[in-house]
């Protein structure tokens, strides 16, 4: 069968990545797997051996146990093989090892050492000797390259070295270029002998920089004996590492007893592997936020030594000065467990009911330690308060952890719901490209297939032909899974015939499968041509920004139709790129939003986006980014902050200067933006505020006739216009907060009445304006020499801009900046816009940081 390779595809990302011009290299990084492996039939090539089928010898069972510790994993396997022949045979086994002499220095693997240490075998109780040999790389036999070479050679070359006549199995023949070398013994048996072999060794487990560290065994190296497998057991010992630490678990028919996970197996093929994966993150955070503070090292020394009691009084002084906030939580924490231990000691129910208080709060502040506090906690309401467990997971551990700790909870409480099948929540297929997006609640993704075929005399041409079947891809990004790329261009006589078909599923270890079926699609990429509809329409832009989303047509006049609620709540949730949790959050605040489905106005549209981007994005106005900054004290005099402390105002203080500026600013946002149009009078008064917050970031620009047309209905064309301009705008404002932020003198500026408000009265909103379908940027005319007098309006002219820079322009802010001057401080305001450039100074003392002069200075 013909197939088409792709040179571009899998893109595992927690972002989704929209622009397809830039997904060009294969950018999910790979991590190799331990080699915890199963005994396995080898055959000489040279000095090298590679896996061969061997059609005598059974393994009749296996037992493996893995000790798993931080850094290390020590494996002991026993295996029971039989000759099932009526001859004497002598076996070639071997293990497969890493790189233990560097040969793959040049390469991503130098990062990872997944080779074995202090290898043993044992044949019936007595240790043979081993031999470390390499292994035969793909298109090497003798341990030279022979071009040409393929599997009837090779399989010609394994009749001579067998004798047997073995055929070579291709996925065998892979197999062994990803191990460069094996660990080998021979054992001789006879006609129907029975014999166990044992294994030990060492292996260190594969880490990331994230924290995650990752431990398996691998069993399909036990597919080159004859037949099935009658019986294994597999049981990982997890010696230092806690529940809630491991973060997936594969295959999922695992038992978690203790610090124990078993699995079972019967008259089975091997065609998976063993695969956990633990973070190292958290727990190692914790200890190191007291062992780095030498005022808190303390704490380490007494929970080590058990010491409870004293632990609790020093965390409790520690506490009373409140001068570690940032180590709220794993102070109640370390506290909670200290209570746990004396009550776990001496029944103390007082210290059980303390110990829940603090793990209750530890788990709503979050942070590190939060979801070690989370597990206690289900164990601690196990005991006592079984009315509580269900909005404990609901809030904090159903599609906020992980699969693993989910089972957890469930086990626990067996009424809590489990065993859901993975859902296709993105699909968009077209001649050019595939965008998926998988979300699985239970966290336990097997396998993904996207296949994109054309049809020829009756078969099928893949042109597109991906499984991802990676455990630790799905690991890295817990309950979802994506998948964005190109389909390479299909010949030009599939175009002609106008047809492709792709099939998409999705399989979950349970067996649960969302499969699309096959599909088909039409094969010929649409063509923009400067005459016709699509490539003149006015939202081409926006639709090509939201391409990847399947609620966006591909023909772009279907966009001019009437958006619904739920079209445009799921498109506000891929805009937004939540979590699943995040999105069932937002589902219950939008409830009666998404109560029917129905067309929405564009007041009500506007209205939702804008509360809900403020709710999962935190998107603000200029003013909104610093309206808490205006505190007083009880006699009214400023209270002189850090910029830090600015930006967390504390609950008790009032912030009524800064309600009183707030309502000052919309009053003028509303004359300013909102009274330019000629129906803002019919702006229903709930939707105000939100749109008066789109107007001034530039989300919305309103129609050529002066109108916005609020009770009218919107349409998904308008709908990605309006979520193109604030991301424009974001991105923008963002960047400027970040850098203002960083001024040590921000908050005199914002506290001092007249110095904010010239800040406010120069930010970028007040340079441009959109009129006739064309953005300004206004400057003064007289320093512009000979201009358009048709593009001057009271000494201000209009320049011309794109809609990006106007929409950078809108959500700018002045710089802030300072200079020491004898004794002084200079803070300026610098205006960046307009001509000529000027700027606000307001003088200090360096000394008492009293203000002692003021002026208006060119730039």
């Amino acid at each position: 069968m013909k197939k088409y390779i792709p040179a571009i595809y899998i893109i595992y990302q927690s972002v989704v990545f929209i622009l397809f011009i830039a997904i060009i290299l294969l950018i999910a990084v790979y991590i190799p797997s331990p080699t915890y492996a199963n005994d396995t039939s080898l055959g000489r090539f040279g000095e090298t051996v590679r896996p061969i089928d061997n059609p005598n010898i059974i393994m009749q069972s296996e037992n493996i146990t893995v000790h798993v510790s931080y850094g290390v994993s020590n494996v002991e396997c026993e295996f029971v093989f039989i000759n099932d022949s009526d001859k004497e045979i002598t076996v070639l086994m071997g293990f497969p090892s890493g790189d233990l002499e560097g040969e793959y220095k040049d390469n991503l693997e130098r990062f990872y050492d997944y080779k074995l240490y202090d290898f043993t075998a044992w044949v019936d109780g007595e240790e043979v000797e081993v031999r470390l040999e390499k292994g035969a790389k793909a298109g090497m036999v003798d341990g030279t390259e022979e071009k040409g070479m393929n599997m009837e050679d090779l399989d010609t070359i394994m009749k001579v070295y067998n004798g047997e006549g073995i055929p070579l199995d291709s996925d065998l023949y892979n197999l062994g270029s990803d191990f460069p070398y094996w660990y080998t013994w021979e054992v001789t048996f006879k006609p129907g002998e029975k014999k166990i072999i044992k294994n030990t060794y060492e292996t260190k487990n594969t880490t990331s920089s994230t924290g995650m560290a990752h431990t398996g065994y691998i069993l399909t190296t036990g597919a080159s004996w004859k037949g099935r497998i009658e019986k294994a057991e597999i049981t990982f010992i997890m010696e230092d590492i806690k529940p809630y630490q491991v973060e997936s678990i594969s295959p999922t028919n695992y038992t978690y007893e203790g610090n124990m996970i078993t699995w079972q197996f019967e008259d089975f093929e091997p065609d998976f592997n063993i695969n956990v994966a633990f973070s190292i993150r958290e727990e190692y955070l914790l200890k190191e936020q007291f062992k780095n503070n030498e005022k808190l090292k303390p704490i380490v020394e007494l929970e080590d030594q058990g010491k409870y009691e004293e632990l609790i009084e020093f965390i409790n002084e520690i506490m009373d000065k409140e001068e570690y906030s940032d180590t709220k939580t794993a102070l109640k924490l370390t506290k909670a467990k200290a209570l746990l231990g004396i009550e776990d000691e001496t029944g103390n129910e007082e210290a059980l009911e303390e110990a829940i208080k603090l793990l209750e709060e530890a788990t709503d502040i979050g942070g590190t330690g939060s979801t070690e506090a989370a597990y206690l906690l289900l164990e601690c309401y196990k005991k006592t308060r079984m009315d509580k467990y269900k909005d404990l997971y609901e809030n904090k551990i159903f599609l906020r952890t992980n699969g693993v700790f989910q089972r957890l909870a469930t086990e626990m409480f067996h009424d809590l719901k489990s065993g859901y099948s993975p859902e296709i929540t993105n699909l968009k297929v077209t001649p050019e490209k595939v965008c998926l997006d998988i979300e699985d609640k239970d966290d336990d993704l097997k396998k993904i297939s996207i296949k994109v075929w054309h049809m020829e005399d009756g078969q099928k041409i893949f042109i597109l032909d991906q499984e991802i079947s990676d455990p630790m891809q799905f690991a890295y990004s817990h309950y979802t899974a994506k998948y964005y790329g190109f389909i390479p261009a299909a010949p030009d006589d599939v175009q002609k015939d106008k047809h492709l078909y792709y099939r998409i599923y999705a399989e979950d270890w349970a067996g649960n499968l969302v499969d699309t079926g096959e599909v088909g699609i039409h094969a010929i990429k649409k063509a923009y041509n400067v005459d016709t509809d699509t490539a003149s329409h006015w939202a081409a832009k926006y639709a090509d920004m939201f391409s990847y989303m399947e609620e966006v047509p591909e023909n772009i006049t279907d966009g001019d139709k009437y958006i619904s609620n739920k079209e445009l709540f799921d498109i506000l949730i891929k805009y937004s790129n939540l979590s699943p949790r995040e999105k069932y959050d937002q589902k219950n605040v939008f409830s009666q939003f998404l109560s029917e489905n129905r067309y929405v106005t564009r007041a009500e549209a506007i209205d939702v986006m804008i509360s809900l981007l403020q709710g999962v994005r935190k998107l603000k106005t200029i003013e909104q980014l610093f309206e808490t900054n205006y505190q007083i004290s009880e006699t009214n005099e400023p209270i002189l902050k850090t910029n830090e402390q600015l930006l967390k105002p504390s609950d008790e203080e009032t912030k009524a200067l800064g309600k009183e500026r707030h309502e000052a600013n919309a009053f003028l946002d509303e004359e300013r933006h909102g009274y330019k149009f000629k129906d803002w009078d019919s702006m229903p008064p709930d939707y105000k505020n939100s749109m008066l917050i789109a107007l001034k970031v530039g989300a919305i620009i309103g129609y050529l006739d002066g109108t916005l047309r609020p009770s009218d209905y919107i349409t998904t064309n308008e709908t990605l216009a309006v979520l193109a301009r604030l991301k424009h705008g974001e991105a923008y404002r963002m960047e400027e907060e970040r850098e203002i932020k960083r001024n040590p003198y921000l908050d005199i500026v914002l506290k001092d009445p007249e110095a904010s408000k010239w800040f406010y009265e120069h930010t970028g909103d007040k340079y441009i304006i959109f009129e006739d379908g064309q953005w300004y940027l206004l400057e003064e005319a007289r320093f512009h020499g000979e201009v358009d007098v048709d593009k001057v309006d009271n000494g201000v002219y209009k320049q011309e801009c794109s809609e990006e820079f106007a929409i950078q322009v809108l959500n700018s802010l002045p710089d802030i900046y300072h200079e020491e001057k004898e004794g002084k401080i200079e803070i300026n305001i610098l205006q960046k816009l307009g001509n000529p450039p000027h700027r606000y100074v307001l003088i200090i003392d360096a000394n008492t940081l009293e203000i002692v002069g003021r002026e208006i200075k060119d730039y």
